[in-house]
């Protein structure tokens, strides 16, 4: 980590005015561009984007066809026809939805998460406020690149599921959800928080919250299963590997 964005991130914790600071990820890997399509649009039929002498030389497969088989306000999954090494056919269902952003709130050295019921498990867990953004609620967020989408979608997330308000946001980075099936990625920020009020959750959201842990005390929950969300756990991960010695000790990492 760069000394700047070490002295963000000491910020979070020292207080101070409001500051928003975006640390971009790269999204390359020896020198290629890895692909990215978070709003879930239909690509061209043919090779994927790696080119097809390398498909051929590797193994890779390429895309034949994309079938839609289904779609809702939320996600739309395709199922695309595939040509392996050898021409060998196959099928591979791609699940499409927006990237989201994760919150980690922190005050006075403790770590907030919400209960939640998932209906998919029929059983509440504990886990970070989370959510993709959603420009139909605001006319007036700027969308015109990634980073301030994402950043909105945190301090909205945060203030719905939570009631509290961050005074302070850093990114901690990305990564994909799941990329077996998707190409969502996940944008992790860490927030100091200040205000709280009432959670304002949407219809569907069945929450409870804020619930107060230390890092330890997260842990204990992981171990015991009542915290099971994948991006919960990772988002953990990354802030235990952005944090300094300094900072993971006056938030008991």
């Amino acid at each position: 980590m760069l000394a700047s964005e070490s002295r963000a991130l000491e910020a979070i914790l020292d207080g101070g005015a409001c500051t928003v600071v975006a640390v971009r990820m790269r999204r390359s890997w020896s020198g290629v561009t890895l692909p990215r399509d978070p709003e879930g649009r239909s690509e061209p039929d043919g090779p994927h984007p790696d080119s097809t002498e390398m498909a051929q030389n590797t193994g890779l497969p390429t895309r034949h066809s994309r079938r839609l088989v289904y779609a809702n306000d939320w996600i739309t999954v395709h199922e695309d026809r595939l040509l392996y090494a050898q021409d060998r056919p196959g099928i591979y269902g791609v699940v499409s939805k927006p990237d989201f952003s994760l919150v980690i709130p922190v005050k006075a050295g403790m770590i907030g998460l919400i209960r939640q019921y998932r209906y998919p498990i029929a059983a509440w867990r504990l886990e970070f406020p989370q959510g993709s953004v959603d420009t139909s609620a605001d006319s007036s967020v700027d969308t015109s690149g990634p980073q301030e989408s994402m950043l909105h979608a945190a301090r909205r997330e945060l203030h719905e599921e939570s009631g509290l308000t961050a005074s302070t946001l850093l990114s901690l980075g990305t990564f994909h959800e799941s990329y077996g099936l998707s190409a969502c990625e996940c944008h992790v920020f860490l927030a100091k928080v200040e205000t709280s009020a009432s959670p304002n959750p949407e219809y569907t959201e069945i929450l409870l919250g804020p619930v107060w842990l230390s890092a330890e005390g997260f842990w204990h929950h992981v171990a015991s299963g009542d915290i099971s969300d994948g991006p919960s756990i990772a988002a953990m991960g990354l802030l235990f590997q952005q944090a300094n010695a300094d900072l993971r000790a006056s938030i008991h990492l």
